[in-house]
């Protein structure tokens, strides 16, 4: 069986439940796959981010794309994620630019992709007192308004559905999947979510069902990156991060 490419670019949601991630696309495009992963608490798509002591590249910066270009496969890709940089204060046009780079880059290989939309429904329901209290959880240094983030997040949302292609799908959310936290899918739903998301890399034709195969949570959990920051010191990983059992890797940038 052919190798593909699965590219995972995201933020928290995607740190949280990369193993159901990584299941969900072993089952939805049988391996042996090499996994692209770059994600992170706090992660941006444009510029260095920081969260407490620890700071990652921005997913545009990062040596995933070096990986990408320097060889050929079968890619599918998922972007999703994209809200943090409204919290740092980035406006719609600047965070739709980063993911439309991307975009060009991944379609440089081919490659099918699946876009999800911020959960507008979920952040609209959010009161002021709420807000202040889950921007000073999540993004102490915030000081944008909530009128300022909903309106910015139906800005990148109606500028994402722009992107819509041949090869490009973009993927809403359920107000279900949310719970107190506006921006972060409850466990129960995190497979549901990833399925329907990736359901983009099928081919409509193509009905095959193929069995998730489970996979130790820690041991992507703990993987490194290629390259971070702890307390400003520099620190670098060789990739791939991890080998699962049907010798699929799983490189993290």
């Amino acid at each position: 069986m052919d190798e593909n490419r699965v590219v995972l670019l995201g933020a928290s949601n995607l740190a949280l439940s990369l193993a159901t991630a990584v299941e969900t696309a072993r089952a939805v495009r049988p391996g042996p796959n090499r996994f692209l992963v770059a994600c992170g608490f706090g992660r941006s798509y444009g510029v260095k981010s920081r969260v407490m002591w620890r700071a990652l590249p921005g997913i545009g910066q990062c040596g995933l794309w070096r990986q990408l270009d320097s060889a050929s496969a079968p890619t599918f890709a998922l972007i999703t994620d994209i809200g943090n940089d409204i919290l740092y204060g980035y406006d719609a046009d600047t965070i739709l630019s980063w993911v439309a780079e991307c975009i060009v880059r991944l379609r440089q290989h081919d490659a099918r992709i699946a876009i999800t939309l911020l959960p507008a429904h979920s952040i609209g329901r959010l009161t002021p007192g709420r807000f202040r209290f889950v921007r000073s959880v999540l993004y102490p240094k915030g000081r944008v308004t909530l009128d300022e983030v909903i309106e910015t997040v139906r800005r990148v949302n109606d500028g994402l559905g722009e992107m819509v292609g041949e090869h490009v799908a973009v993927m809403d959310h359920d107000a279900d999947w949310y719970g107190f936290d506006p921006i972060h899918i409850r466990r129960r739903f995190r497979a549901e979510a990833y399925r329907r998301f990736m359901s983009a890399w099928v081919e409509e034709e193509d009905t095959a069902q193929h069995e998730t195969v489970r996979i130790s949570r820690w041991k992507l959990a703990l993987a490194r990156p290629e390259i971070r920051w702890i307390y400003g010191a520099g620190q670098h990983r060789i990739q791939p991060a991890a080998t699962l059992p049907d010798g699929s890797t799983v490189s993290v940038y």
